[in-house]
């Protein structure tokens, strides 16, 4: 198979090229003969694991370049690389690594099901991580310099999108590391693509305005609540502790100035106002939302230029690279050829304009 999208733009210094044809073949494999309902594990890493074994191998090729970027240039022996799969949710990424040869693999993820299940299901497949860090990025820092590690390479495959302070998180990326390190993050949350600009932007109206349902396979930490309502409701009993009673469109006004808020900045938010009478500012963006129980982002639309001077004044090389398409949809499979060469040919700043998503870049 191809372990890469076609006409995708490889790094010169490509580290695992020689490896991850055999690694994504073996892992290929390993999923599509894993018998999930053996597996003591939740329905929604069961569903997530199900997924994308349906869609392989298009999604591997997706891992594989990511994994391929993060690598790129990494000069420590392969078996001395520790390489960190941040936010890795069903543990794909983290099972290629170590299928590829990398010496120590770290999988790392906010949820607490998502880290115990993943390695259930790499433990079945025998391509485990070393280590499963439950946490945000602090939490896996102090993880990392208890074990006395310090990280060559970190990835993600859409996480950054869904990162409450993304400014923090960047700004801190580079404490996993006392030495070089390189960074690949990917997301499908590409502001210059129109077509896709619309259409995360109708899912963000829809997570904003309307209640859905807990199908199987829900992941129980986020609310199924349409996110206005959770928040009229946090003012709502905000108030009621204070004992203040506001008109009803004062209220309707803070809980649309607190769109893309959790819950203690709500707080804060309604605070203020009520000490000092300032309404919080209009969001930037028109669709941009969060959920207010856990900051989660539904897709969030982030100024790629301003992640990029993020990561730079945090003394990485940063840079934001198109990503191509593999998917298993057939029409756009036809058509994934030619887009990709068009990608490939229009370079960084206007194949964004047709890429199905973005890699945020950095190397120290």
């Amino acid at each position: 198979m191809d372990f890469v999208p076609r006409y995708a733009k490889l790094p010169a210094d490509c580290r695992l090229h020689q490896e991850m044809p055999a690694a994504a073949a073996r892992l290929q494999a390993k999923l599509r003969g894993l018998d999930l309902a053996r597996l003591d594990i939740s329905d929604y890493i069961e569903r997530s694991i199900g997924d994308y074994v349906k869609r392989l191998p298009y999604t591997l090729q997706k891992n594989a370049f990511v994994l391929l970027l993060a690598t790129a240039g990494v000069r420590t022996g392969l078996s001395d690389m520790v390489f960190v799969d941040y936010g890795g949710g069903a543990g794909t990424l983290s099972m290629l690594a170590r299928e590829a040869g990398v010496g120590t693999v770290i999988y790392s993820d906010i949820y607490d099901i998502s880290c115990r299940d993943a390695r259930i299901v790499a433990r079945a497949m025998g391509c485990e991580a070393d280590h499963y860090v439950e946490g945000e990025i602090d939490d896996l820092i102090r993880f990392v310099d208890s074990q006395g590690l310090s990280c060559d390479a970190v990835a993600s495959v859409n996480v950054i999108e869904h990162i409450y302070d993304i400014d923090y998180f960047l700004a801190n990326l580079g404490r996993l590391s006392s030495g070089e390190l390189t960074v690949a993050l990917s997301s499908t949350a590409n502001p210059r693509n129109p077509a896709r600009r619309l259409q995360l932007a109708k899912i963000q109206r829809l997570a904003e305005n309307n209640d859905r349902e807990a199908g199987r396979g829900h992941k129980e930490r986020d609310t199924t609540e349409a996110y206005l309502s959770v928040r009229r409701r946090i003012i709502g009993a905000l108030l009621k502790e204070d004992s203040v009673d506001l008109p009803d469109n004062e209220v309707e006004l803070l809980a649309g100035r607190t769109r893309g808020m959790a819950d203690d900045d709500i707080r804060s938010a309604v605070a203020r106002y009520l000490t000092t009478g300032d309404m919080p500012a209009a969001p930037r963006h028109r669709t941009n939302t969060c959920d207010p129980y856990t900051g989660n982002w539904t897709e969030h639309l982030m100024d790629l230029g301003q992640l990029s001077q993020v990561m730079s004044e945090s003394g990485f090389n940063a840079k934001v690279l198109c990503n191509y398409y593999a998917t298993p949809q057939r029409l756009v499979r036809c058509f994934s050829g030619p887009l990709n060469l068009s990608i490939r040919l229009l370079g960084e700043k206007w194949g964004l304009l047709v890429a199905p998503s973005y890699i945020l870049f950095g190397r120290r």
